[in-house]
């Protein structure tokens, strides 16, 4: 389909109205220029086309209309860092307790202070996310980061050596990532939205096979001339030479 965007539309059509009336007044030019030189028109006027108000009513299928949007991650880097850590503490305990051969614990985590590898790969989860020129896409940051968030916490266990390299540590991090990538939906806002472009077909046959009343509308735009005219010139001797007398 082809299509044009709707201020080109507009704009050519108030731009060959323009044009029309320019033609319009260099025959009225050429007229008086006539007249000016014919003794039997010298008092004559020259007559003017003139359009007060050009009403434009104009049908056209919208095919095409794009919404640009504001979004980030809005969520304070405190509570990002709690929240995170507490899932990732979660799932410490679970492979702890498994390791250990004890039953489900239903307790809640401990809050002990993350070390300096968590905080590190914490400060940087959390800034790659805030700097996302794709905010409604993070999935390929929390695959990225979340893992090593996830392992850095696990090395910091107490309870059991080397429980990030455990059978089960692979299932905790499979299992935990979609509530982290859920978290960081959860967060992500719609600052504000503008229309980007609105494309049009101006096509009449394309506008009546193809329209519906959702899709196409009417343009009622009105064209109102301004200006004015200059008919004389006097100069600083007080002589007056006329320019164009119109009607």
């Amino acid at each position: 389909m082809r299509d044009v965007a709707l201020s080109d539309y507009l704009g050519f059509c108030f731009a060959e109205a323009v044009k029309g009336r320019e033609l319009a007044d260099g025959y009225s030019r050429q007229v008086a220029e006539r007249r000016r030189g014919d003794p039997d028109f010298a008092d004559f006027s020259t007559p003017r086309f003139r359009i007060a108000n050009l009403e434009l009513t104009i049908p056209v299928l919208v095919s095409d209309v794009e919404v640009r949007q504001v979004v980030r991650f809005a969520m304070e880097r405190e509570a990002f860092e709690r929240a995170v850590l507490a899932e990732a503490g979660r799932a410490r305990a679970v492979l702890e307790r498994e390791a250990l051969g004890l039953g489900p614990d239903i307790s809640r985590p401990d809050g002990a202070r993350p070390g300096a590898q968590t905080r590190q790969a914490m400060a940087e989860f959390y800034d790659e996310l805030a700097a996302n020129a794709h905010p409604l896409t993070p999935e390929s940051i929390v695959r990225e980061r979340w893992p090593t968030v996830f392992r850095a916490v696990l090395m910091e266990s107490r309870a059991v050596p080397d429980l990030v390299r455990s059978a089960n540590a692979a299932r905790e991090l499979t299992a935990s990532t979609p509530v982290v990538a859920d978290l960081v939906h959860e967060h992500t806002v719609v600052e504000h939205a503008r229309l980007g472009h609105l494309r049009v077909s101006p096509l009449t046959h394309v506008v009546a096979t193809e329209g519906s009343p959702s899709s196409v509308f009417t343009i009622k735009a009105e064209l109102v001339e301004e200006g004015f005219f200059l008919r004389e010139i006097r100069t600083d001797g007080g002589a007056t030479t006329t320019i164009v007398d119109f009607e």
